[in-house]
């Protein structure tokens, strides 16, 4: 009897022990739970924040390599000039067919397409160009020339077998992809083989950038 009223007296003692909680140690209870919910709170919002900023900088990558094809395929803003201007610096004779002229006293060159050592305009960009070239003979003699791309003809003149001098002149317009070849070259056998600059620029190579 002894032991159970022993068990019993610590039953009521253990019953009075949660019954007595001071107003105090409620309130300490509150606000750790107060603390625990608004930690767990943050910690969600802080991986949603995380989540949105990784979508933000997957975003901004995608906008960036935008803007960097349309700035590297756009020239908008920026100097589109390319034009040159060539002459020969003196008379020149006995080309073999299909010799390149070298028009060598070059005037202007914009954006550095035409290559004097070599006669060569090599496009500096995609585009629609324009490209003319004038010869001038002495009386008596005559010459045949063209304008190539790449090799390929695009178009052909000849001064005529006079008593006087005489010229030929020719425009052409053609489309070239950036790093596409145009120069002048002889192109027939049996000529005099004479080009004259006499006093003047006579003897021209030029050409220019229409469109992009």
């Amino acid at each position: 009897m002894c032991g159970l009223y022993c068990l019993i007296a610590l039953f009521c003692l253990q019953v009075g022990a949660q019954r007595t909680t001071t107003p105090s140690q409620y309130q300490e209870q509150q606000a750790y739970s107060t603390i625990v919910n608004a930690l767990a709170d943050a910690k969600r919002l802080r991986i949603n924040l995380a989540s949105q900023v990784t979508k933000s900088r997957e975003e901004l990558n995608t906008i960036n390599g935008q803007l960097g094809y349309f700035e590297e395929s756009c020239y908008c803003g920026k100097n589109n000039t390319i034009v040159f201007n060539s002459f020969l610096s003196k008379n020149a004779a006995n080309f073999g067919l299909r010799q390149p002229i070298y028009f060598d006293n070059i005037t202007l060159n914009i954006g550095n397409g035409y290559d004097a050592r070599h006669g060569v305009f090599r496009a500096p960009r995609n585009g629609t160009y324009t490209f003319s070239s004038s010869v001038t003979t002495n009386a008596g003699s005559q010459i045949a020339i063209e304008i190539v791309k790449n090799g390929e003809q695009l178009v052909q003149m000849r001064s005529l077998n006079d008593y006087m001098w005489s010229m030929a002149t020719s425009v052409v317009n053609v489309n070239l992809l950036k790093g596409d070849d145009v120069w002048v070259r002889h192109s027939a056998i049996g000529d005099a083989n004479v080009l004259q600059i006499d006093d003047g620029l006579y003897t021209s190579f030029s050409g220019y950038l229409i469109h992009t």
